[in-house]
């Protein structure tokens, strides 16, 4: 019972969600975060990037020689290179 008036008391519940936050409530690398609007353009660009990666050549670590392929291409290597054994 004590706690309940408490917290009926002290308690007034926010009127804008956490995710909802205002942006310049937020810092500079969640700022992404602070609309709809802004959640869904930082996702159009995230595609965009991801899909001209996937289909571009490019370095991943030079240092250990990781590179990033377009996907047929990879398909075609490991086909020749898994496919049939002599």
């Amino acid at each position: 019972m004590v706690v309940y008036v408490f917290v009926r008391r002290y308690y007034t519940p926010s009127t804008t969600a956490a995710f909802n936050a205002p942006a310049e409530n937020l810092s500079k690398d969640l700022a992404w975060k602070a609309s709809h609007e802004t959640r869904r353009d930082t996702l159009v660009d995230l595609k965009k990037t991801q899909g001209e990666q996937a289909a571009s050549y490019g370095w991943v670590d030079q240092k250990a020689g990781v590179v990033r392929l377009p996907i047929d291409r990879a398909i075609e290597l490991t086909a020749a290179k898994y496919g049939k054994k002599q």
